[in-house]
C-alpha cells in the first residue's frame, strides 16, 4: 500500500508537469515553433552546457568544503559523481536526489549517511536564500516592466478567471488565500504541533540554521562564499546565453537575463521531475514581459531545458556506470583479500 501511494503520488506530479507543458503548448502557433527550431542557433545551448558544467564542478567543491569539518576527505571526483547521479535521480522522482548524492558518497568514502544529509540541508537553505535575494534584484531591477505586465496581461487574466466565482480584486484574493492557509497550518500546529513527525522537522530545521553558522568556521570561508557567488552566476549565464540562439530574444539584456532565470528557477524548484512543464509555463510567461511571442518563449524554454535535460542524463548516465565499476572493482578487491587470508 505504501509503495502504491508513492507511485500515485509521484505519478501525480509528473502528470501535473505534463499538464502545464501541454498549457504552455496548446495556444502556440506551432509553425513559429517549428521555424524558430529550424533556424535556432545551437551551438549557443553546448556554451550553455558547459557553464553548467562548471556550475556542478564548483558545486561539488562547495559541497567538499562542508564535509571536511566533519573529519572526512572526499576528493572533487567522488563529489562530482554523487551529484551528478542526484541530478539524475530527481528526473524520476523529485527531491530523492539529495539522499541519493549522499547514498553514494556514503558507498565511495564510507561517511555516515546523517552527516552528509545535515552538509545538503545546508546547502538547500543557502541556495533558497540566494534565489530569494535574485528575485528580490529582479523585482527591483525590473520593477517597471514586470508592474506593466502584472497591470496589462496577468492581472486581467487573474480577474477574468475570478470574475465567474468572486467579483473582487485579485489582491483581495491573495490576502484571503494566505489568510486561509494560515489557518489551516495554525489547524495542523495544533493538532499535530507534538507528534514526533513534527519534532522531527523542527530538528532539521535547528540543524540547517547550526549548520549555517557553522560555515564562518570554514577554513576558508571566502573560498566558500566564491564559490556559492560562481554558481549561481553560471546559472546566470547558461540561461542569458541561449537569448542568442533566437532571434526573437538575441535582443534582451543580462538584466532581462535575470529576471527569465529568476521566473525559471521558481518553475524548476518545483516538486515536479526535473522542472517538466513548471519550467516551460513559467519561462513562457516570464518572455512576455519583454514582449516575446509565447511561441518563441516557449522555444527559447524548451531549448533550455532540453539541453539541461539531455546533458544531466548523458553526463549522470556515466557516473553512475563510473560508480558501479568503482564498486565492482571493490568488491572484488575484498573477496581477493578473503582469499588470501
Amino acid at each position: 500500500m505504501k509503495r502504491f501511494k508513492s507511485l500515485l503520488k509521484y505519478g501525480s506530479l509528473l502528470a501535473t508537469g505534463l499538464l502545464l507543458f501541454w498549457l504552455a503548448l496548446r495556444n502556440q502557433n506551432q509553425h513559429k515553433i517549428y521555424e524558430a527550431f529550424k533556424g535556432a542557433r545551437y551551438s549557443y545551448l553546448f556554451i550553455s552546457v558547459f557553464f553548467m558544467i562548471l556550475s556542478d564542478i564548483s558545486r561539488s567543491m562547495r559541497w567538499t568544503m562542508l564535509i571536511k569539518p566533519l573529519g572526512y576527505r572526499v576528493s572533487t571526483f567522488n563529489s562530482f559523481i554523487a551529484v551528478m547521479i542526484g541530478y539524475l535521480a530527481n528526473l524520476g522522482l523529485p527531491r530523492v536526489g539529495e539522499f541519493t548524492r549522499c547514498m553514494i558518497l556514503k558507498r565511495t568514502d564510507d561517511i555516515p549517511m546523517d552527516r552528509l544529509v545535515g552538509t545538503v540541508f545546508v546547502e538547500r537553505a543557502l541556495d533558497l536564500l540566494v534565489l530569494l535575494s535574485v528575485v528580490g534584484l529582479t523585482l527591483i531591477l525590473e520593477f517597471n516592466d514586470i508592474s506593466h505586465f502584472y497591470i496589462h496581461v496577468l492581472r486581467p487574466s487573474i480577474a477574468q478567471m475570478v470574475k465567474p466565482y468572486l467579483d473582487i480584486e485579485p489582491f483581495v484574493v491573495v490576502i484571503l488565500g494566505v489568510l486561509v492557509l494560515g489557518l489551516i497550518f495554525f489547524g495542523i500546529h495544533v493538532r499535530y504541533g507534538k507528534t514526533a513527525y513534527v519534532e522531527k522537522i523542527r530538528e532539521i530545521l535547528k540543524g540547517v540554521v547550526s549548520g549555517l553558522k557553522t560555515i564562518r568556521l570554514l577554513d576558508r570561508p571566502w573560498l566558500f562564499w566564491g564559490h556559492t557567488a560562481f554558481i549561481w552566476i553560471m546559472y546566470w549565464a547558461m540561461t542569458y546565453i541561449v537569448f542568442f540562439s533566437l532571434d526573437a530574444t538575441s535582443h534582451l539584456d543580462p538584466v532581462a537575463g535575470l529576471s527569465v532565470f529568476a521566473i525559471g528557477s521558481v518553475g524548476f524548484i518545483m516538486p515536479v521531475q526535473g522542472g517538466i512543464g513548471t519550467y516551460h509555463w513559467a519561462v513562457t510567461e516570464g518572455l512576455q514581459i519583454y514582449g516575446v511571442d509565447p511561441s518563441y518563449g516557449f522555444t527559447y524554454a524548451t531549448l533550455v531545458h532540453g539541453s539541461q535535460l539531455i546533458a544531466t542524463l548523458i553526463i549522470g548516465g556515466l557516473s553512475l556506470l563510473v560508480f558501479f565499476l568503482y564498486r565492482k572493482r571493490k568488491k572484488e578487491k575484498e573477496e581477493s583479500l578473503q582469499t588470501d587470508q
